[in-house]
Protein backbone atom coordinates (compact mmCIF):
# COMPACT_ATOMS: atom_id res chain seq x y z
CA UNK A 1 0.00 0.00 0.00
CA UNK A 2 2.67 2.24 0.84
CA UNK A 3 4.43 1.85 -2.39
CA UNK A 4 1.09 2.39 -4.04
CA UNK A 5 0.82 5.60 -2.94
CA UNK A 6 3.85 6.74 -3.43
CA UNK A 7 4.15 6.07 -6.96
CA UNK A 8 0.46 7.25 -7.15
CA UNK A 9 2.11 10.66 -6.05
CA UNK A 10 4.75 10.84 -7.96
CA UNK A 11 5.82 14.44 -9.59
CA UNK A 12 5.92 14.83 -13.21
CA UNK A 13 6.77 17.76 -15.24
CA UNK A 14 4.85 20.10 -17.24
CA UNK A 15 5.90 18.64 -20.21
CA UNK A 16 3.42 15.65 -19.99
CA UNK A 17 0.28 18.48 -19.56
CA UNK A 18 1.39 20.41 -22.68
CA UNK A 19 1.99 17.09 -24.47
CA UNK A 20 -2.02 16.41 -23.76
CA UNK A 21 -2.50 20.09 -25.36
CA UNK A 22 -1.10 18.73 -28.54
CA UNK A 23 -3.06 15.82 -28.24
CA UNK A 24 -6.39 18.30 -27.77
CA UNK A 25 -5.53 20.25 -30.76
CA UNK A 26 -5.32 17.07 -33.09
CA UNK A 27 -8.77 15.69 -31.78
CA UNK A 28 -10.18 19.66 -32.29
CA UNK A 29 -9.10 19.37 -35.83
CA UNK A 30 -10.31 15.53 -36.28
CA UNK A 31 -13.18 16.83 -35.07
CA UNK A 32 -14.02 19.79 -36.75
CA UNK A 33 -13.50 18.00 -40.21
CA UNK A 34 -16.05 15.29 -39.07
CA UNK A 35 -18.16 18.31 -38.41
CA UNK A 36 -17.60 19.74 -41.58
CA UNK A 37 -17.53 16.60 -44.12
CA UNK A 38 -20.80 15.98 -42.60
CA UNK A 39 -22.22 19.45 -43.31
CA UNK A 40 -20.55 19.13 -46.70
CA UNK A 41 -22.82 15.53 -47.35
CA UNK A 42 -26.05 16.28 -45.79
CA UNK A 43 -26.14 19.51 -47.03
CA UNK A 44 -24.47 21.27 -50.25
CA UNK A 45 -23.95 24.59 -48.78
CA UNK A 46 -24.73 24.81 -45.15
CA UNK A 47 -26.46 27.93 -43.96
CA UNK A 48 -27.08 29.51 -40.71
CA UNK A 49 -30.59 28.15 -41.29
CA UNK A 50 -30.88 24.61 -41.78
CA UNK A 51 -33.63 22.74 -40.28
CA UNK A 52 -32.93 20.85 -36.83
CA UNK A 53 -33.83 17.36 -38.45
CA UNK A 54 -30.29 15.51 -38.45
CA UNK A 55 -28.98 19.09 -39.59
CA UNK A 56 -25.26 20.27 -39.01
CA UNK A 57 -25.99 22.81 -36.62
CA UNK A 58 -27.51 22.28 -33.05
CA UNK A 59 -30.83 24.16 -32.41
CA UNK A 60 -29.21 27.20 -30.03
CA UNK A 61 -26.79 27.98 -33.11
CA UNK A 62 -30.04 28.25 -36.08
CA UNK A 63 -31.54 30.39 -33.23
CA UNK A 64 -28.47 33.00 -32.79
CA UNK A 65 -29.44 33.93 -36.54
CA UNK A 66 -32.54 33.49 -37.65
CA UNK A 67 -33.78 35.35 -33.97
CA UNK A 68 -33.64 38.53 -36.03
CA UNK A 69 -36.67 40.52 -33.79
CA UNK A 70 -34.82 39.50 -30.74
CA UNK A 71 -31.37 40.40 -32.57
CA UNK A 72 -32.22 43.60 -33.89
CA UNK A 73 -32.98 45.04 -30.60
CA UNK A 74 -31.07 48.12 -29.09
CA UNK A 75 -28.63 47.89 -26.14
CA UNK A 76 -30.76 50.00 -24.62
CA UNK A 77 -33.57 47.57 -25.06
CA UNK A 78 -31.10 44.78 -23.76
CA UNK A 79 -30.65 45.97 -20.71
CA UNK A 80 -33.98 46.77 -20.21
CA UNK A 81 -35.20 43.45 -20.87
CA UNK A 82 -32.47 42.39 -18.95
CA UNK A 83 -33.82 44.62 -15.77
CA UNK A 84 -37.18 42.37 -16.38
CA UNK A 85 -35.69 38.98 -16.54
CA UNK A 86 -31.76 38.54 -15.30
CA UNK A 87 -31.92 34.96 -15.19
CA UNK A 88 -30.86 34.31 -18.72
CA UNK A 89 -29.78 37.39 -21.25
CA UNK A 90 -27.23 35.67 -23.33
CA UNK A 91 -25.53 38.38 -25.10
CA UNK A 92 -23.00 35.70 -26.94
CA UNK A 93 -26.18 35.35 -29.90
CA UNK A 94 -26.77 38.97 -30.26
CA UNK A 95 -22.24 38.89 -30.99
CA UNK A 96 -23.19 36.02 -33.48
CA UNK A 97 -25.59 37.81 -35.30
CA UNK A 98 -23.80 40.56 -35.33
CA UNK A 99 -20.69 38.91 -36.84
CA UNK A 100 -23.35 36.72 -39.47
CA UNK A 101 -24.29 39.85 -40.78
CA UNK A 102 -20.84 41.52 -41.56
CA UNK A 103 -20.25 38.62 -43.42
CA UNK A 104 -18.96 35.70 -41.19
CA UNK A 105 -20.13 32.02 -42.26
CA UNK A 106 -20.55 29.55 -39.29
CA UNK A 107 -17.41 27.82 -39.87
CA UNK A 108 -15.77 30.96 -38.91
CA UNK A 109 -17.39 31.50 -35.96
CA UNK A 110 -16.40 28.33 -34.81
CA UNK A 111 -12.71 28.59 -35.14
CA UNK A 112 -13.80 31.46 -32.54
CA UNK A 113 -14.53 29.20 -30.13
CA UNK A 114 -11.75 26.44 -30.43
CA UNK A 115 -9.70 29.73 -29.23
CA UNK A 116 -12.14 29.80 -26.47
CA UNK A 117 -10.84 26.01 -25.90
CA UNK A 118 -7.69 26.17 -25.84
CA UNK A 119 -7.72 29.87 -23.57
CA UNK A 120 -9.94 27.25 -21.46
CA UNK A 121 -7.05 25.18 -21.15
CA UNK A 122 -3.91 27.66 -20.26
CA UNK A 123 -6.63 28.54 -17.22
CA UNK A 124 -7.28 25.08 -16.11
CA UNK A 125 -3.39 24.38 -16.13
CA UNK A 126 -3.21 27.70 -14.06
CA UNK A 127 -5.98 26.67 -11.80
CA UNK A 128 -4.70 23.39 -11.28
CA UNK A 129 -1.00 24.18 -10.77
CA UNK A 130 -2.28 26.65 -7.75
CA UNK A 131 -4.03 24.37 -6.14
CA UNK A 132 -1.72 21.18 -6.08
CA UNK A 133 1.72 19.66 -6.59
CA UNK A 134 3.16 18.65 -10.00
CA UNK A 135 1.99 14.99 -9.41
CA UNK A 136 0.00 12.16 -11.68
CA UNK A 137 -3.29 13.41 -9.50
CA UNK A 138 -3.04 16.63 -11.10
CA UNK A 139 -2.23 15.00 -14.42
CA UNK A 140 -4.97 12.53 -14.27
CA UNK A 141 -7.61 15.39 -13.17
CA UNK A 142 -6.41 17.59 -15.67
CA UNK A 143 -6.64 14.68 -18.75
CA UNK A 144 -10.35 13.72 -17.17
CA UNK A 145 -11.49 17.46 -17.40
CA UNK A 146 -10.75 18.35 -20.62
CA UNK A 147 -10.69 15.32 -23.15
CA UNK A 148 -14.62 15.55 -22.76
CA UNK A 149 -16.21 14.68 -26.07
CA UNK A 150 -18.75 17.23 -24.88
CA UNK A 151 -16.36 19.66 -24.52
CA UNK A 152 -15.15 19.33 -27.51
CA UNK A 153 -18.78 19.29 -29.06
CA UNK A 154 -19.23 22.76 -27.55
CA UNK A 155 -16.30 23.99 -28.66
CA UNK A 156 -16.50 23.42 -32.49
CA UNK A 157 -19.53 25.17 -32.16
CA UNK A 158 -21.10 28.14 -31.99
CA UNK A 159 -22.56 27.94 -29.02
CA UNK A 160 -21.74 29.88 -25.68
CA UNK A 161 -20.86 27.41 -23.49
CA UNK A 162 -17.36 27.14 -23.98
CA UNK A 163 -17.06 30.93 -22.96
CA UNK A 164 -19.41 30.23 -19.95
CA UNK A 165 -16.58 28.04 -18.57
CA UNK A 166 -13.67 30.40 -20.10
CA UNK A 167 -15.16 33.19 -17.58
CA UNK A 168 -16.30 31.17 -14.90
CA UNK A 169 -12.52 29.57 -14.81
CA UNK A 170 -10.78 33.15 -15.26
CA UNK A 171 -13.04 34.54 -12.65
CA UNK A 172 -11.96 31.79 -9.50
CA UNK A 173 -8.28 31.87 -10.63
CA UNK A 174 -8.50 35.50 -10.39
CA UNK A 175 -9.72 35.05 -7.20
CA UNK A 176 -7.28 33.24 -5.73
CA UNK A 177 -4.26 35.62 -7.77
CA UNK A 178 -6.01 38.81 -5.42
CA UNK A 179 -6.73 39.98 -9.24
CA UNK A 180 -9.71 41.86 -8.46
CA UNK A 181 -10.30 43.76 -11.17
CA UNK A 182 -10.41 40.30 -13.46
CA UNK A 183 -12.56 39.34 -11.18
CA UNK A 184 -14.82 41.74 -11.19
CA UNK A 185 -14.28 41.86 -15.30
CA UNK A 186 -15.09 38.31 -16.11
CA UNK A 187 -18.00 38.37 -13.60
CA UNK A 188 -19.47 40.78 -15.75
CA UNK A 189 -18.51 38.60 -19.26
CA UNK A 190 -20.29 35.98 -17.43
CA UNK A 191 -23.14 37.56 -16.33
CA UNK A 192 -23.78 38.85 -19.91
CA UNK A 193 -24.25 35.37 -20.68
CA UNK A 194 -25.79 33.55 -18.32
CA UNK A 195 -26.55 35.58 -15.10
CA UNK A 196 -27.18 32.74 -12.21
CA UNK A 197 -23.46 31.64 -12.62
CA UNK A 198 -22.23 34.44 -10.98
CA UNK A 199 -23.19 32.26 -7.73
CA UNK A 200 -20.44 30.15 -8.12
CA UNK A 201 -17.73 32.71 -8.39
CA UNK A 202 -19.42 34.53 -5.78
CA UNK A 203 -19.06 31.65 -3.27
CA UNK A 204 -15.81 30.92 -3.90
CA UNK A 205 -15.56 34.83 -3.02
CA UNK A 206 -16.75 34.35 0.57
CA UNK A 207 -14.54 30.50 1.18
CA UNK A 208 -11.52 32.36 0.71
CA UNK A 209 -12.32 35.36 3.23
CA UNK A 210 -14.52 33.10 5.54
CA UNK A 211 -12.07 30.57 6.72
CA UNK A 212 -14.55 28.71 8.93
CA UNK A 213 -16.70 26.14 8.10
CA UNK A 214 -19.30 27.13 10.06
CA UNK A 215 -19.51 31.16 9.39
CA UNK A 216 -18.85 30.09 5.26
CA UNK A 217 -21.93 28.15 5.93
CA UNK A 218 -24.05 30.71 7.72
CA UNK A 219 -23.41 33.12 5.02
CA UNK A 220 -23.72 31.24 1.54
CA UNK A 221 -27.25 30.14 3.47
CA UNK A 222 -27.72 33.49 3.72
CA UNK A 223 -27.02 34.61 0.34
CA UNK A 224 -28.68 31.53 -0.98
CA UNK A 225 -32.00 32.92 0.63
CA UNK A 226 -31.70 36.64 -0.49
CA UNK A 227 -30.42 35.63 -4.26
CA UNK A 228 -33.69 33.44 -4.30
CA UNK A 229 -36.12 35.92 -2.62
CA UNK A 230 -34.78 38.81 -5.00
CA UNK A 231 -34.69 36.27 -8.20
CA UNK A 232 -38.83 35.59 -6.75
CA UNK A 233 -39.57 38.86 -6.40
CA UNK A 234 -38.03 39.78 -10.33
CA UNK A 235 -39.22 37.32 -11.96
CA UNK A 236 -42.35 35.29 -10.62
CA UNK A 237 -41.60 32.81 -12.84
CA UNK A 238 -38.59 31.53 -11.09
CA UNK A 239 -39.97 30.14 -8.15
CA UNK A 240 -41.28 26.91 -10.55
CA UNK A 241 -38.39 26.73 -12.33
CA UNK A 242 -36.33 26.42 -8.97
CA UNK A 243 -38.51 24.36 -7.76
CA UNK A 244 -38.58 22.00 -10.75
CA UNK A 245 -35.09 22.60 -11.49
CA UNK A 246 -33.22 22.84 -8.44
CA UNK A 247 -32.99 18.76 -7.39
CA UNK A 248 -32.26 17.33 -10.77
CA UNK A 249 -29.26 19.87 -11.37
CA UNK A 250 -28.16 19.24 -7.53
CA UNK A 251 -27.85 15.48 -8.40
CA UNK A 252 -26.50 16.26 -12.05
CA UNK A 253 -23.57 18.13 -10.44
CA UNK A 254 -22.39 16.21 -7.99
CA UNK A 255 -23.13 12.53 -10.16
CA UNK A 256 -22.64 13.50 -13.63
CA UNK A 257 -26.42 11.45 -13.78
CA UNK A 258 -29.22 13.07 -14.99
CA UNK A 259 -33.22 11.33 -15.75
CA UNK A 260 -32.58 10.72 -19.78
CA UNK A 261 -29.90 8.76 -18.85
CA UNK A 262 -30.95 6.36 -16.22
CA UNK A 263 -34.20 5.86 -18.40
CA UNK A 264 -31.90 5.10 -21.40
CA UNK A 265 -33.76 7.88 -23.62
CA UNK A 266 -30.45 9.42 -25.19
CA UNK A 267 -30.31 8.16 -28.58
CA UNK A 268 -26.69 8.08 -30.45
CA UNK A 269 -28.77 9.43 -34.17
CA UNK A 270 -28.42 12.60 -35.63
CA UNK A 271 -25.24 15.37 -36.63
CA UNK A 272 -22.18 14.75 -34.93
CA UNK A 273 -22.73 17.74 -32.56
CA UNK A 274 -25.31 15.14 -31.17
CA UNK A 275 -23.71 12.51 -31.40
CA UNK A 276 -20.53 14.14 -28.96
CA UNK A 277 -23.20 15.98 -26.76
CA UNK A 278 -24.85 12.61 -25.72
CA UNK A 279 -20.95 10.44 -25.23
CA UNK A 280 -20.45 13.60 -23.24
CA UNK A 281 -23.25 13.08 -20.85
CA UNK A 282 -22.11 9.50 -20.02
CA UNK A 283 -18.71 10.52 -20.15
CA UNK A 284 -18.58 12.96 -17.42
CA UNK A 285 -20.42 10.19 -15.15
CA UNK A 286 -17.58 8.35 -15.58
CA UNK A 287 -15.46 10.87 -14.93
CA UNK A 288 -17.24 11.97 -11.22
CA UNK A 289 -16.87 8.29 -10.33
CA UNK A 290 -13.45 8.33 -11.14
CA UNK A 291 -12.65 11.62 -9.42
CA UNK A 292 -14.42 10.51 -6.04
CA UNK A 293 -12.63 6.70 -6.46
CA UNK A 294 -9.34 8.97 -6.72
CA UNK A 295 -10.08 11.13 -4.02
CA UNK A 296 -11.26 8.81 -1.58
CA UNK A 297 -8.06 6.61 -1.90
CA UNK A 298 -5.84 9.45 -1.78
CA UNK A 299 -7.83 10.98 1.16
CA UNK A 300 -7.40 7.17 2.74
Amino acid sequence: MRCIFIHRERRIGLPAELTLVGLQFLIILLVLMWRVDYAASSVNSPIWTEPQQYSPFMPDEVGYVSGRLVRFISLREVLLNYLENPVNINLWGNFVFFLSQRGFGWLQVVWINIVGYFTLIALLLSLLSDLMKSTTYRFWIFAIITFNPGLFQISVSSLRDIWLLVFLVAGILSLRKKNYVLTVLSTILLASLRTYMVGIIILFAFAMFFKKKYALMIVSFILIIFSVSLLVRVSPNSLQLLRDEFLPRFVENFSGLDFYMITGRYKLEGSPSYKLEIVGKYYVFLSYSLIWIMTIIKGS
